[in-house]
């Protein structure tokens, strides 16, 4: 599943902590022009979702939507 910037809307790649804790995050792909970054603990895998959670999956569908529109 694709990760977007909150900041760019360009695609992220996992990155790991500079401080060995082993942890990983998002990253902007356009870094350093852009230091965007999520934590990976925010970001729900689409098809990790249970269908009996009909609010959480109409949300996660709009949010698809949205994405599809913000970008070129």
């Amino acid at each position: 599943m694709p990760v977007f910037c909150p900041k760019c809307h360009s695609l992220m790649t996992v990155r790991h902590r500079r401080n060995d804790s082993g942890k990983q995050f998002y990253g902007c792909s356009k870094y350093p022009k852009c230091k965007g970054t999520r934590d990976i603990a925010e970001v729900i895998p689409f098809n990790t979702l249970s269908k009996d959670n009909g609010v959480n999956q109409r949300i996660v569908n709009n949010m698809h939507k949205v994405i599809k529109r913000l970008l070129p």
